[in-house]
């Protein structure tokens, strides 16, 4: 792998605090898939995935949920050093919930579940920046759930406020279609 990926590995969550040395080490030892997406390309569905974790390297790429009506909810933007699919690789049985479509030309890197999983058992600040991550995640989903729980209108969009204004300090950043989304 090139330096560059090397950097850039040190800015993912699993490689978090973990030396370069250590880092170049692993990438030495695992493969490490570089794909490329063109725009509007699905990289991941539900009936097209396979047990792994992607990084954006470049470009950008939007996480959506369909509908039963056949159209979809945008739920989140992947930019950069975002990443998907770490459920597919640490869950039993779980399918991949949303469908990921790269919104502008894409650079991901995938490491595969089972790599995935070798590096947990063998590099502890690892598997620790993993297990950092999942929770983060469920307290994520907590909070989500205490906002679908509120009884009216007025005291979901109350919470949800109250939460984004914690998320990004002194402002609210949100836009109005992604609002409506949620």
């Amino acid at each position: 792998m090139t330096q560059e990926i090397i950097k850039f590995a040190s800015e993912i969550f699993p490689f978090r605090n973990v030396k370069q040395k250590t880092i170049t080490d692993i990438f030495s030892e695992y493969d490490f898939k570089i794909a490329d997406f063109q725009k509007n390309e699905t990289v991941f569905s539900k009936n097209n995935y396979r047990k792994t974790v992607g990084f954006i390297i470049d470009g950008k790429c939007e996480v959506e949920r369909a509908r039963s009506s056949g159209d979809s909810i945008p739920l989140n933007s992947l930019t950069r050093y975002s990443s998907f699919g770490i459920l597919s690789v640490f869950s039993q049985g779980a399918e991949f919930p949303t469908v990921i479509k790269a919104v502008t030309p894409c650079k991901i890197m995938f490491i595969s579940g089972e790599d995935m999983i070798s590096i947990v058992k063998k590099y502890r600040t690892v598997a620790l920046n993993i297990i950092t991550f999942l929770s983060d995640r469920i307290a994520f989903l907590n909070n989500k759930i205490e906002t679908f729980s509120e009884k009216s209108t007025c005291a979901k969009l109350a919470s949800y406020l109250l939460a984004k204004y914690k998320a990004f300090g002194n402002e609210i950043v949100v836009s109005r279609t992604k609002l409506s989304a949620e």
